[in-house]
């Protein structure tokens, strides 16, 4: 059956912190013309980082060790046919033990990379609903599907999915959440080399919906009922936290898939490409960070980039003269939600109410806040100790931030609303600005 849920053997049993044993045995280093051999284990672990590592007794060579010291030119081969860049970073020369780290992917010599699917294991991706998945004698709700051009991608979230949330928020770290599957909706075989960018933006895209980085640990390509290739890595991706942000996990429809195809295009554009991958940097940043003087720099910072390129470069609406030296920050960001039909008022919050009318409207408020942060000469008449002032105006910032971006990705759907006075977590939901209901319940219908 269709329903039922995808799975990859080698990582279908890791526990949340669990390291990965890629492989046991002896392996070679090579520098050049130099080898040395070693047998030991390499390992993907994920504490304190995410780190793919080598260790193991020297037992041919050992007179070259030293050369390959801290060298970035080496690499670690391994009988089974995977390669990668290595860093040698321990010598122990009584022991002849040494250790070090991938530097990159460790990746299987492709000799031929048509696949007729590729599976990967997704860390840290949040407890999402979804379409049901059938496992064993029972379904259960998380299946995410996405589709651009003759592709579509499966996501399902694993089915001890409850055990590994629970001990995600009680410890923290690292786990394999999910199990995907990338192949053509033909079932024919395609190159696995190009279609990269596509995989890259589902990685952005899920980011997005998390608030944080996560990614991909593991990926096999399969063909003829065989795993023809496979590629370890340590992905750049941030420790588990559950960040309230504007995805509307509670809706049980896919509200990803939509502007999908916008964003693998969009990262793909020469204007766009570089922009979008630092503004959800910047978001990132905007939501991890200690302290919320950090978070609201580095929002403001999002903002003005999505500006320049949407009013300057992209719409062409004003000259980048004008509006690098004419006009100050408050009336970019203005000018931006104005284009963007995203309303820009101060929203109706009891701790903003005894300075909000000192302030034109959100964007004034929020930038006020910003330059009040960065420049020495105080304007904002605010205790530095009133952290619930400052608070809601991050917030605002964030909302201004997510809400650019997914006008800018022509997203139809409903988002969490934090800026709303309520008690009722449910209630926080709205149709986006530029949207409507009707319009979003047509989203709804097309998907099912």
């Amino acid at each position: 059956m269709g329903n039922k849920t995808i799975t990859i053997p080698k990582m279908e049993t890791v526990d949340i912190n669990q390291s990965v044993v890629i492989y046991e045995g002896e392996y070679d280093l090579k520098l050049k013309e130099n080898k040395i051999q070693v047998c030991g284990l390499i390992t993907l672990k994920w504490l304190p980082t995410p780190n793919v590592e080598f260790e193991g007794k020297v037992i041919d060579g050992t007179k070259k060790i030293k050369e390959f010291m801290a060298s970035n030119e080496v690499e670690i081969i391994l009988p089974n046919g995977l390669k990668g860049k290595a860093l040698l970073t321990s010598i122990d020369l009584i022991t002849i033990n040494i250790s070090g780290v991938i530097n990159s992917e460790l990746n299987s010599e492709v000799v031929d990379s048509r696949v007729e699917k590729l599976n990967f294991a997704l860390v840290n991706f949040r407890n999402n609903y979804g379409m049901f998945i059938e496992h064993s004698n029972r379904n259960y709700s998380g299946r995410l599907l996405f589709e651009y051009g003759d592709f579509e991608i499966k996501i399902d979230k694993r089915h001890n999915y409850k055990v590994i949330y629970n001990d995600l928020k009680k410890i923290g770290g690292y786990s394999i959440t999910h199990f995907a599957e990338f192949k053509r909706k033909d079932n024919q075989i395609f190159d696995s080399e190009e279609v990269s960018n596509i995989i890259e933006a589902l990685i952005w895209l899920l980011s997005f919906s998390c608030g944080r980085q996560v990614g991909i640990c593991y990926t096999v390509g399969v063909k003829n009922c065989e795993n023809v290739y496979e590629q370890y890595q340590a992905p750049i991706i941030d420790t588990w936290r559950d960040i309230p942000n504007w995805y509307p996990i509670r809706e049980v429809y896919n509200n990803l898939n939509h502007i999908f195809g916008e964003l693998v295009d969009k990262l793909h554009d020469e204007l766009w490409g570089k922009v979008l991958k630092n503004i959800f940097t910047w978001y990132f940043d905007g939501l991890r960070s200690t302290y919320l003087e950090n978070k609201i720099v580095s929002i403001q910072i999002a903002l003005e980039n999505i500006a320049w390129t949407y009013i300057v470069l992209d719409k062409k609406v004003m000259e980048g003269n004008k509006f690098e030296k004419k006009i100050n920050a408050s009336k970019k960001i203005r000018l931006l939600l104005k284009e963007l039909n995203i309303p820009s008022e101060i929203p109706e919050i009891s701790d903003l109410k005894s300075i909000s009318n000192a302030y034109d409207d959100g964007s004034h408020l929020f930038t006020a806040f910003r330059n009040d942060i960065v420049h020495p000469k105080k304007k904002v008449k605010v205790d530095d100790e009133n952290w619930e002032i400052k608070y809601w105006v991050w917030k605002l910032g964030v909302k201004y931030l997510e809400l650019s971006i997914l006008r800018i990705l022509d997203y139809e759907g409903k988002y969490y609303n934090f800026l709303k006075d309520e008690k009722n977590y449910h209630n926080y939901l709205d149709v986006v600005p530029w949207s409507s209901e009707d319009k979003y319940k047509v989203l709804i219908t097309n998907k099912k």
